[in-house]
């Protein structure tokens, strides 16, 4: 379906958003009140130069000039090189694809990839031992990771938004209980990842994200198994290999 254009429109809208007049816009780009009028009211259509120049002010794109749909903005290092290279020929654009490839994988390799084994979630039941756990191996390119024990993928958004979905968390076992630290919890037969807050009678385990409610955990129960696996010393995003 072809898309309706929206300049006239566009202009005003980004006009009115910028509380620039005809006569700003006209002396950034070197024409009339009255030509800018006449592209508002839809009487005229700007030249492709002029398109260039009016996305240059409003720091948009012709495209969302156009149709009033953002599309993926590139830098103006990028612009340039698009520009340069719809200039070649057929071969000499595979050559500098080539080049490019090339720059690519020589920066590939010049980064270290440290592998890291990783269990692959902390749900555990009485019993459960974290030594034993399946774990899978993902990557990261630090090389300051703190020391720890054990190594856990992160699952879900409650630690938003200092902790990610599946951003690994480095746990050090038989740490001092430091209240507002983060742990990782087993309780019930669910696992968490919390600031936790150690009171008298209970432990308070609080989200970053503002959406999840508190999780209050007895101290004395014996009707669940609670484990402090340990606190949560560093973390990271795993790289994609």
């Amino acid at each position: 379906m072809v898309e309706k254009n929206k300049l006239p429109i566009m202009i005003d809208t980004f006009r009115k958003e910028q509380d620039m007049t005809l006569e700003d816009i006209g002396k950034k780009i070197n024409k009339s009140k009255s030509a800018i009028s006449r592209w508002i009211k839809g009487d005229r259509s700007p030249m492709i130069e002029d398109l260039e120049r009016l996305a240059d002010i409003f720091q948009t794109d012709i495209h969302t000039l156009l149709y009033g749909k953002k599309t993926v903005t590139v830098s103006k290092t990028t612009a340039e090189l698009i520009k340069v290279v719809k200039q070649l020929s057929d071969k000499e654009q595979k050559k500098t694809l080539d080049f490019i490839d090339n720059l690519i994988a020589q920066r590939t390799m010049a980064i270290t990839l440290h592998p890291i084994n990783v269990v692959e979630a902390l749900a555990a039941g009485v019993g459960y031992n974290y030594g034993n756990n399946d774990t899978i191996t993902l990557y990261t390119d630090r090389d300051d990771l703190k020391p720890y024990d054990v190594a856990s993928a992160v699952s879900g958004d409650s630690m938003e938004p200092l902790l990610h979905n599946h951003d690994v968390v480095l746990i050090k076992k038989n740490s001092d209980f430091i209240n507002g630290e983060i742990y990782a919890i087993d309780y019930d037969g669910k696992s968490y990842v919390k600031k936790v807050y150690f009171e008298k009678d209970a432990l308070v385990l609080v989200s970053l994200n503002e959406k999840y409610d508190n999780i209050i955990i007895p101290r004395h129960s014996d009707d669940a198994y609670l484990n402090i696996v340990g606190r949560v010393v560093d973390w990271f995003t795993p790289v994609q290999v």
